[in-house]
C-alpha cells in the first residue's frame, strides 16, 4: 500500500510538471489567481518530542518519503499533498492532506492528516521566493497489534512553516525550509481508557512545487 501511494504521488507530480513546463513564460510566484500544488515533507531532518503521563521522549531522525519510525504516532512529518489558491497578490489560502497505511509484521497502523493554512509569498528575485505559512494540523491514527489489541490516537498542532521556493524551470520549484509543529492537544484511547498524549516536532524539510 505504501509503495502504491508513492507511485501515485510520482505520477501526479509528473503530469503536473509536464503542464507547467509546457508554459514557457516565467511568472512571478504568488500572483492573484494562481494555484500552487505541492508535494511536501518528502525528506529532511526532524526532531520529535512525545509528551504523555507527565513524561516525555524525543528522537532525531532523517526521513525519506515516510514518517520517523522511532515515534510512529506523530503523523506531522508524513509526506503530504498541498493545494493553495492565491486569493490576492501574495496572499494564499489552502490545505495539505496525507493518508498512510502501513502493515509491519507486528501489526498495522493507518491514519490521515488535514492541515488548513494561510500564507504570504515574497519574491526575492526571479528565481527565489519565501512563503511563510501558518495553520493547524489535525491527525488521526488507528493501530492494531498481532494479538488483536487496537487503539486510536488524535492530535492537534499549530503548524508554522517558512519554505523557500527555488525555481528550477518555469512554474516549478523546490521547496526547502524549516517546519514547526507545536502540539496543542491529543488523546490516545485503548481498551476503553483514554490518556493525554501530545507530539511536537521541528525540522528542515524538502518538497516540490508546481504553480499554474
Amino acid at each position: 500500500m505504501k509503495r502504491a501511494l508513492r507511485g501515485l504521488l510520482l505520477v501526479m507530480l509528473t503530469l503536473l510538471a509536464r503542464r507547467a513546463w509546457a508554459q514557457d513564460e516565467p511568472l512571478s510566484f504568488g500572483q492573484a489567481g494562481h494555484v500552487a500544488v505541492s508535494a511536501e515533507r518528502l525528506f529532511g531532518f526532524v526532531h520529535t518530542t512525545e509528551s504523555a503521563n507527565g513524561g516525555s521522549a524525543s528522537a532525531d531522525t532523517i526521513n525519506l518519503l515516510s514518517a520517523p519510525t522511532a515515534l510512529i504516532g506523530t503523523g506531522y512529518t508524513w509526506p503530504r499533498i498541498g493545494v493553495d489558491f492565491f486569493v490576492a497578490s501574495s496572499v494564499s489560502l489552502g490545505c495539505a492532506a496525507s493518508y498512510f497505511n502501513v502493515s509491519p509484521e507486528a501489526g498495522s497502523f493507518s491514519g490521515f492528516q488535514l492541515a488548513p493554512r494561510f500564507g504570504y509569498a515574497l519574491n526575492v528575485n526571479s528565481k527565489l521566493a519565501i512563503w511563510p505559512r501558518g495553520g493547524i494540523t489535525y491527525e488521526h491514527v488507528s493501530t492494531s497489534s498481532g494479538g488483536g489489541t487496537s487503539n486510536s490516537q488524535s492530535f492537534l498542532a499549530l503548524t508554522l512553516e517558512a519554505p523557500f521556493a527555488i525555481l528550477v524551470v518555469p512554474r516549478a520549484a523546490f521547496l526547502v525550509g524549516p517546519t514547526l509543529d507545536i502540539g496543542l492537544t491529543g488523546t490516545m484511547t485503548s481498551a476503553g481508557a483514554s490518556r493525554d498524549q501530545k507530539f511536537s516536532d521541528y525540522g528542515l524539510q524538502v518538497g516540490l512545487l508546481i504553480y499554474i
